[in-house]
């Protein structure tokens, strides 16, 4: 079969290992055309971004454009926008925008689209969409808007127009009709860097050039292929082989040396973007409900051995619902060491004595496939459970079923791995986002006032100290009372075929939602 050019290496180090950036290998002139493969394990339901979903993200992160980017050191750089300010007097952001972009479909976009895209089409139906509830846009000229969200969060709020998250969506497309069963959805029109070409499903979906990109010369190739392999061991394959340039999710630890070898492979190791792997409690299920036994499921796994072995000691162990590199150490967490004994004593308190057969309950433990690392450490959570006499029933789906059993509560204890930032982790304690049916917000159902408080505190906060000092304070609280269990922190690994140029670690805030304009092949 034919090989186009590609793959991505993505490699970790083994744990007390120093992570390392393997230098993009660029000619002195970029090259026009070519194709860039990418593979990835899960197939999405949709493309837009408005859901949240992770295998969404690579799609819209290449169709649609946004009002900000972000450069590879985090900044905050030019987009739709050329330029903006912000008047936290007034509380407002003013964007200039750029002139002459045309969306995919060559209508023209406008102020009008923005306007659009702020005061109705995100705050009805983006899953971070209540940053911007009653918000204004005034178009000031032609090129010209004045955003007055009804809630002032500048520290969440500028994140979001410079990520893939919030797209500018066409009003000329959208405005009047029901988003959620348009066709749209599946072939998205935006102004970025690619087009929607086709979907096969079960197969691959293309996207091509955009010739009217505002990037001038970019992008580089002239498609994108995104292949759908959920096997581990044929997505290591084809990255040996050069059938696909680019992976970066559900690659086995364990293949890190063997891909490192091959002079064929780029890998580059990074702790970045911050994720982490948790055992998700259901705290309204009727077990896990009684803080006593989260905390002693606590007690009773070894977070070390996990991550050890779960990855191969590529990754960290952690205590934490953040990550150092995220929130300055918590010296008021509470820690749960490793302690069989004391996990059996809390589960007597809670009131689950051994029965008869040493069995004191059974949990159902529900968790994705084609994500080794989070599947060993499904399995390692179920053997430390058993030993202190909990049976744990996993069961586990493609990506797609397991967002909506956990949208609608239909478990007992997930295994999961998300974003770390501030403001995503808000989202899955904070009571508000407490909503049934809606993927990625507060599964765990978790409630408490004083949380709510702090996260409020956070929100309003204008400067980095006392943000800071707001999310200490929760995440003090979350360590007593544990919605969520934390295991290890997770490194990735970009795995990129040496063809390719400008191999580069994310900047922006999720994972997959890195445009691929600047990538070209020789």
């Amino acid at each position: 079969m034919a090989k186009t050019i590609k793959a991505v290496v993505l490699g970790l180090l083994l744990t007390f290992v120093t992570f390392h950036v393997a230098p993009s290998i660029a000619t002195a002139q970029p090259v026009r055309g070519g194709t860039l493969t990418v593979g990835l394990i899960a197939e999405p339901a949709i493309l837009d971004s408005c859901s949240g979903a992770w295998n969404s993200a690579p799609f819209a992160g290449n169709i649609l454009g946004s009002i900000l980017e972000t450069d590879e050191n985090m900044k905050f750089a030019p987009g739709l926008a050329e330029s903006w300010s912000v008047d936290p007097v007034n509380k407002t952001y003013t964007f200039n925008l750029r002139k002459g972009v045309k969306w995919h479909d060559g209508k023209p976009f406008t102020a009008e689209d923005v306007k659009f895209t702020f005061e109705t089409f995100l705050p009805t139906y983006h899953i971070f969409g209540k940053y911007l509830k009653d918000s204004k846009v005034d178009i000031v000229g032609d090129t010209k808007v004045i955003v007055k969200p009804g809630t002032w969060a500048p520290a969440i709020q500028m994140g979001r127009f410079a990520s893939g998250d919030w797209g500018i969506y066409p009003k000329h497309l959208l405005e009047g009709g029901d988003f959620i069963k348009s066709d749209f959805r599946k072939a998205l029109v935006g102004t970025g860097p690619f087009k929607f070409k086709e979907w096969v499903r079960g197969s691959h979906i293309t996207l091509e050039r955009n010739p009217d990109y505002w990037k001038p010369n970019m992008p580089y190739v002239d498609r994108i292929i995104f292949k759908f392999i959920r096997d581990p061991s044929i997505m290591l394959a084809s990255l040996a082989t050069g059938d696909i340039d680019f992976s970066f999710r559900g690659i086995p630890y364990e293949a890190y040396g063997g891909m490192e070898k091959n002079p064929k492979l780029n890998v580059i190791v990074n702790y970045r973007p911050n994720y982490k792997v948790f055992i998700v409690n259901n705290t309204k299920s009727p077990i896990m409900s009684n803080v006593l036994v989260r905390q002693a499921l606590a007690h009773a796994v070894d977070r070390k051995d996990i991550a050890s072995k779960a990855t191969s000691g590529m990754c960290r162990p952690s205590d934490r619902f953040f990550a150092p590199e995220v929130l300055p150490d918590n010296p008021n967490i509470k820690v749960y060491e490793y302690n069989p004994k004391k996990a059996e004593e809390l589960l007597d308190k809670a009131g689950y004595p051994r029965k008869a057969g040493g069995t004191r309950f059974t949990l159902q433990l529900i968790g994705r496939l084609g994500e080794a690392d989070e599947e060993k450490a499904g399995d390692l959570f179920r053997d430390y459970m058993k030993a202190v006499g909990v049976e744990v029933s996993i069961k586990r789906s493609d990506f797609n079923t397991v967002l909506q059993q956990s949208a609608n509560y239909q478990f007992d204890v997930m295994t999961f791995k998300r974003y770390l930032s501030a403001h995503f982790t808000y989202t899955q304690h904070h009571s508000s986002f407490i909503r049934q049916g809606v993927v990625l917000v507060n599964i765990s159902q978790y409630n408490n006032a004083k949380v709510d408080q702090f996260y409020d505190r956070w929100i309003e906060s204008s400067t980095e100290e006392e943000q800071n000092k707001a999310l200490l304070g929760a995440e003090t609280i979350m360590t007593e009372e544990l919605p969520e269990l934390p295991l290890f922190d997770v490194s990735w690994m970009y795995v990129w075929n040496k063809r390719v140029q400008n191999s580069f670690v994310p900047a922006r805030n999720y994972l997959q939602s890195e445009p691929l304009d600047a990538i070209y092949v020789k």
